[in-house]
């Protein structure tokens, strides 16, 4: 799946999209709020935990918010991520 991403898509520079230092997306979070509440809400739920099988979206975003880079385009992508690292952390405790 990587490699295909990487092939239809290309390579991108990352960091222009998230700091490397404190992994903060650079993008605008309430700006991508709404997309978040149209696109990912139905299936996550409001706050990113709905979803029993993964990971919280918001603790996911904060660990490693490079992996998300490839779903959506890069503008949308990052203020989503933005959006996510916003949203509270899990209270439970998975083990994946």
């Amino acid at each position: 799946m990587d490699l295909a991403a990487f092939v239809s898509r290309g390579q991108v520079d990352v960091d222009a999209f998230v700091d490397p230092a404190s992994a903060k997306a650079r993008g605008d979070a309430g700006r991508y709020k709404a997309h978040y509440q149209a696109i990912c809400v139905n299936c996550h739920g409001r706050n990113g935990q709905a979803q029993d099988s993964i990971r919280a979206l918001g603790d996911a975003a904060r660990d490693n918010p490079w992996k998300a880079l490839r779903i959506l385009d890069m503008d949308i992508v990052v203020g989503i991520i933005a959006y996510l690292q916003t949203l509270p952390a899990d209270v439970v405790v998975h083990s994946y």
